[in-house]
């Protein structure tokens, strides 16, 4: 008996901490900073060159991180001709760095640290 107790509280544990994960993993697509970063993946024209006209961006389940506050996401871009991972991150509130790494491997810099 004591092992079922036992159990069942670690899978309730399993369980509360997935549903946090997965409640920060939304929360952070809902973030000004992610807006953002997906409105410069949609309009740049390095981008748009690569892999098309972007359709659709994803944001794998631990493709983002907060280090002391600031943000910084590792995205795929996927458009008509291809796609391509974006990494963008952000320091007090703006977007600091962003590049793009092709399909081949070669990064592209989207936005120098200003």
């Amino acid at each position: 008996m004591k092992l079922l107790s036992w159990i069942r509280t670690w899978l309730s544990g399993l369980l509360f901490l997935a549903a946090i994960a997965t409640g920060a993993w939304l929360f952070a697509q809902q973030t000004p900073s992610y807006r953002q970063m997906a409105d410069l993946v949609r309009t740049h024209p390095a981008v748009a060159e690569q892999i098309g006209s972007v359709t659709d961006i994803k944001l794998p389940f631990f493709g983002w991180g907060i280090g002391q506050l600031n943000p910084s996401y590792n995205v795929t871009a996927i458009g008509s001709k291809g796609q391509a991972a974006i990494r963008s991150e952000f320091r007090d509130g703006k977007m600091r760095n962003a590049w793009m790494t092709t399909a081949s491997g070669v990064p592209v810099p989207l936005l120098v640290q200003q």
